[in-house]
Formats: structure tokens, sequence, C-alpha cells
């Protein structure tokens, strides 16, 4: 398991070498996950903001889009590719009340924590 902290030192390259990339899985878990439908988007681990350049015409149907992270930088680089409000959290404690959301996304961050149920609750 990765330290997140290592993140921080390294978004600009994880950005340039692997957006593209996740970018792609991104569409295809909105299309899964119903998107279209969703009107507000937490994203977990949103890192260099994959899911958050994914949404295109999307996001601008979307009341409110947030993506959250442990890392400052990733965040920082996400809010590059698309508008939302950055949240600099941990998934186990995340500074929302329940149902704030319609649509929550993890693309790619599930491997990045211990307790798995947690998280997914």
């Amino acid at each position: 398991m990765t330290d997140w902290r290592s993140y921080d030192a390294i978004a600009d390259a994880y950005d340039q070498r692997w957006l593209a990339r996740f970018e792609e899985a991104a569409r295809r878990l909105l299309a899964f996950a119903g998107a279209d439908r969703a009107t507000r988007l937490l994203d977990l681990g949103t890192g260099t903001g994959a899911v958050l350049a994914a949404l295109g015409a999307r996001r601008k149907a979307m009341a409110r889009v947030v993506g959250c992270d442990l890392s400052f930088s990733m965040v920082s680089r996400a809010r590059r590719h698309a508008p939302m409000s950055p949240v600099v959290a941990t998934v186990t404690r995340l500074p929302f009340h329940e149902g704030t959301f319609d649509l929550v996304t993890a693309n790619f961050v599930v491997s990045h924590v211990h307790d798995h149920g947690r998280v997914l609750a």
C-alpha cells in the first residue's frame, strides 16, 4: 500500500503520465454509475481529476461537484482540469452529512485504504 504523502511530491509527473489513461476508465465508471442522472457528485481519491475531467459537458448540469483527496498537490492539479470544490480529507472521515451527494465515485482509490468496508459504507 502506497503512502499517500508521496503523491504530494509527484503530482505534476503523475498527472502528465496517468491522467489520460485514468480518464478513459473514469468515462466508463461514470456511464456505469448513471452520472447523467446525478446532480451532486463526490469524487473520493480524486487525484489529479480524471473523473472530474471525464464529466465533460455533464459537469455543467451538476449543482455540486467535489473532489476529495488527502494530497493537497493532487487536488490542486485536479482543479486545473475541471471546476470543482476541493476538499483535503481522508475517505474514512469525510466532512459531509449523509445524503449530501447522489453519486460518489472512488476511481482507483479503494486499494489505498485499509478498511474497505468502512469506506464503502
